[in-house]
């Protein structure tokens, strides 16, 4: 049996609270559409490489944290990140032996289901999107998966962390 650092555990608290200022960071009115869903990125990339590690109740706790300070509906992002974290969770064993383009199409499927649970929750509560820019996100954050990938799978080997 293997044993990582006591120090690792921060990685993953440090990453999650990084994608939470990611997301909070203002953004000139016209790019604010395209702003990639960091939060999801790295809940995703931790529940594939450590499913023993982190669990639906980090995503639930990530989703309350995030609800806080973007001052949504409390439990929206939980709800819609418990949901996903669930699904990614279920078949994590088969995702990690794709490939990269067959991942990266699974994760889209991911990210697509995050987007419209959260299109589904806004329109439920009251608060419809107007604007058909609000779909920008889902390539956005896409687009930076893969850089994601790369730069959590380097500071987890980087930190031991397993």
């Amino acid at each position: 049996m293997t044993f990582s650092h006591p120090r690792s555990n921060w990685i993953i608290v440090a990453t999650l609270l990084l994608s939470l200022v990611l997301m909070i960071l203002p953004l000139p009115s016209g790019v604010g559409w395209f702003r990639p869903q960091w939060v999801l990125l790295v809940l995703i990339y931790w529940f594939l490489a450590l499913p023993n590690r982190v669990d639906l109740f980090v995503a639930w706790s990530s989703g309350l944290v995030l609800d806080v300070l973007q001052n949504n509906a409390l439990g929206e992002h939980a709800l819609v990140f418990t949901v996903v974290a669930y699904f990614v969770l279920r078949f994590q064993t088969r995702i990690n032996f794709f490939p990269f383009w067959q991942k990266t199409a699974v994760i889209l499927g991911f990210i697509l289901l995050n987007t419209i649970l959260q299109f589904w929750l806004e329109r439920m509560l009251g608060n419809p999107v107007i604007s058909g820019w609000y779909w920008l996100s889902v390539v956005s954050t896409l687009l930076f998966w893969p850089w994601v990938e790369i730069l959590l799978y380097h500071w987890q080997r980087r930190f031991n962390v397993r």
